[in-house]
């Protein structure tokens, strides 16, 4: 969690900043490579090369290293001022300091708090790739103009709670009291969510259970009332 922490704002300015530009594949991370960034963390820079192995060949540690450097180029354009070095600094959760005994972060207190909005980072930007990818042409830009795909980017939020209020923010999501949204323990508080993702995957260009269609239909016709897919 020190690693997500450290480059949290970063992440966030940069899937935000692209989130309707071009929500695909430059800005897609494999799950790999994801993994590796949340337990080592950005190297601060790529130390030089001990010479190659006997079968001429980069280490792991080498690979590796240059990978989530080549990461870093991309996505924030070797930009030194976005704090995506694992340099020491202040670590703060909801602008409290984190204290840092031995170096090391102590977040017994909000370490729920900070495992939900990653979990949750995760899930609403998976959905919102797997969208792109599968409803393309509902993504598409032209002629300067974003109309389309700020509709569906609209359509996207709305399959979570708070939508509806003026302040909502897709990303970072907000942290609620309880389980809503998809995930609420009541099916006539979760119905209208698990309706609007269906909705969205109507228009993805693969297989899917006949019971998405029909569970529309029904919607549509007024049928459906406590009713969770």
């Amino acid at each position: 969690m020190k690693h997500w922490l450290t480059t949290r704002e970063s992440w966030i300015w940069r899937v935000t900043r692209g989130s309707t530009d071009d929500p695909s594949r430059k800005h897609y991370l494999p799950t790999k490579v994801w993994r590796d960034l949340l337990f080592f963390g950005f190297p601060n820079e790529i130390p030089p090369s001990a010479g190659p192995s006997s079968k001429g060949k980069l280490s792991s540690a080498e690979k590796r290293n240059r990978r989530l450097q080549s990461v870093r180029d991309a996505l924030f354009d070797g930009n030194q001022e976005l704090e995506v070095e694992n340099t020491p600094q202040l670590l703060a959760w909801k602008g409290v300091p984190i204290p840092m005994p031995n170096d090391e972060p102590s977040l017994d207190a909000v370490e729920r708090e900070v495992l939900w909005e990653l979990y949750e980072f995760n899930f609403r930007f998976d959905l919102l790739i797997v969208d792109s990818q599968l409803a393309n042409d509902k993504w598409k830009v032209g002629n300067g103009e974003h109309g389309e795909s700020l509709k569906r980017f609209s359509q996207i939020g709305e399959c979570f709670h708070g939508s509806d209020d003026s302040d909502f923010r897709f990303l970072p999501p907000a942290i609620p009291d309880n389980n809503v949204g998809l995930a609420a323990n009541k099916l006539a508080e979760s119905t209208v969510f698990v309706l609007r993702l269906a909705r969205l995957m109507l228009d993805w260009k693969m297989p899917y259970d006949k019971a998405i269609p029909e569970l529309v239909a029904e919607s549509d016709k007024g049928k459906l009332t406590d009713i969770k897919a």
